[in-house]
């Protein structure tokens, strides 16, 4: 009987860089910024992009502008390994406004919540709709919303979503 053999589970952190295929001669970079669990993580994902054939630099990655930053989760770095961990650092990650959620419902209770699931106070109901529910979107989202941001029209309609949950998520509500 043949045993099937297990692949390896990459180890990620906080402060992972790692390339995404924008299309078979470029990819673009992410970054997670904090860790939820051993497979999720919320992460960062930047207007830079270079041929796979370049060498690149990794603060010219982490120094670059954010597009869109979510809750995603290790299936494309571990299950399918599309996505590759170039480097770490954790210089930039303390610069970057945090998300926050909204909990509850009108009707009841409705609370502010950090990118930690943490209350951090009530909310107004104004409040309440400037904000999304904390949600985990699968990576995939974030590749074509990269792919789209690049060029590729055809990945509009992902690209549309994860900067609008990002825009949102990233408020002028004052704590």
């Amino acid at each position: 009987m043949l045993k099937k053999r297990k692949r390896k589970r990459t180890k990620i952190r906080k402060g992972d860089i790692f390339s995404i295929p924008i299309n078979e001669n470029e990819v673009g970079f992410g970054q997670i910024i904090y860790m939820e669990a051993d497979c999720l993580f919320l992460a960062v994902f930047f207007d830079y992009k270079t041929s796979i054939s370049e060498k690149y630099e990794i603060t010219d990655i982490i120094n670059s502008k954010i597009i869109f930053m979510g809750n995603t989760f290790d299936s494309l770095i571990n299950d399918i390994n599309e996505w590759k961990i170039i480097g770490n650092s954790l210089a930039n990650i303390e610069k970057y406004e945090m998300p926050l959620y909204r909990l509850g419902h009108p009707e009841r209770e409705m609370f502010i919540v950090n990118y930690k699931n943490q209350i951090v106070r009530e909310c107004t109901e104004t409040e309440y709709y400037q904000l999304n529910f904390k949600g985990d979107f699968a990576p995939i989202y974030f590749e074509e919303g990269l792919k789209a941001y690049f060029g590729d029209s055809k990945y509009d309609v992902y690209y549309k979503i994860t900067v609008e949950y990002f825009l949102k998520g990233i408020s002028s509500i004052n704590i």
